[in-house]
């Protein structure tokens, strides 16, 4: 998460750590976040940029995307999934 104030040209706000909110980091695994408040404008400035080498290399996810064949998960994998989701 980044947090651009008043739209301004860096972030001024960004959190860092663990975005895994699934079901055993919220219930089995010690998650850290922390969140990152400056002024400096250096360190803004380095922000923005990893920010922007991240974009470079993502592409838009929609429900067309889940849609595909190499996205779809196996019923068998579902079954399973229900079985042993809490014994890890």
């Amino acid at each position: 998460l980044w947090y651009y104030m008043n739209a301004q040209q860096w972030p001024s706000m960004t959190i860092v750590g663990s975005s895994n909110y699934g079901y055993r980091s919220t219930e089995r695994d010690l998650e850290a976040q922390a969140i990152l408040i400056t002024t400096n404008g250096v360190l803004r400035k380095a922000i923005h940029e990893e920010l922007q080498h991240l974009r470079e290399n993502t592409t838009t996810v929609t429900s067309e995307t889940f849609q595909q064949v190499d996205r779809k998960v196996p019923y068998l994998v579902l079954i399973a999934i229900k079985f042993v989701k809490t014994m890890f």
